[in-house]
């Protein structure tokens, strides 16, 4: 990632921060949460690149008050949006998977095999994790939406939402298009290969916040528990 900040800069809720290089395999980006100072850039002496390469540059980001609302509301109706309108935007707005994998969401609504279902992925693949049950309890219209947007990127026909109460393993992408379709994603290969793209509630809803909303992605819900 390269940062686009210098020390001393301010920058708002949302703005980009820093980018990957052009030469990167995917493009990546991140953007200011809240109201920030920059404190400070460069190379980070902590880290190294994942091929034990180098060093990874870093950017401290020194949050200051923000009472500003964060992009505006536009309510489109899918259908009226060009696919790879709503790839660009994803990637522009940073949106990663958010069940844990990070995998860059415009490159998942960019599949090179015909798409027929797009799933929501709701099974929460730990005991105690509630985040999602939360976000669709919450934020229903909002995942339905990220969902009618993902079919219309990948051109799917059908779309659903699944949640699991009892089996945790659901979770596991193959595990769940089986389940749900009767499809079994061959051994090494993608969802894509059998017609499926799976996206996560959070992932979901925060395709519906890049497009409606313009907010890039700069928080997620999280669960917090344990004994007290």
């Amino acid at each position: 990632m390269t940062p686009l900040v210098t020390a001393g800069d301010r920058v708002k809720s949302g703005s980009l921060v820093a980018e990957s290089s052009g030469n990167a395999h995917w493009y990546r980006c991140s953007h200011a949460p809240l109201l920030s100072t920059v404190s400070a850039n460069g190379h980070s002496t902590t880290g190294q690149h994942e091929n034990g390469n180098g060093s990874v540059r870093s950017l401290e980001l020194l949050i200051e008050e923000d009472s500003t609302p964060l992009g505006r509301c536009d309510h489109y109706h899918p259908a009226e949006l060009d696919p790879e309108e709503i790839r660009d935007i994803a990637r522009r707005a940073g949106l990663l998977g958010m069940g844990g994998g990070m995998f860059p969401t415009y490159v998942k609504l960019s599949p090179t095999d015909p798409i027929d279902w797009v799933i929501i992925n709701g099974c929460e693949s730990e005991p105690y994790l509630t985040c999602d049950h939360r976000v669709l309890l919450e934020h229903r219209d909002e995942v339905e939406c990220g969902m009618r947007l993902a079919m219309q990127a990948v051109g799917a026909t059908q779309g659903t939402i699944v949640t699991a109460k009892d089996d945790y393993l659901d979770g596991y992408e193959p595990r769940l298009i089986q389940k749900v379709l009767n499809r079994q994603v061959p051994k090494g290969g993608r969802p894509s290969h059998v017609g499926v793209v799976v996206l996560n509630v959070q992932s979901a809803q925060a395709l519906h916040r890049a497009v409606c909303e313009h907010r890039p992605l700069v928080d997620r819900v999280v669960t917090v528990d344990g004994n007290t």
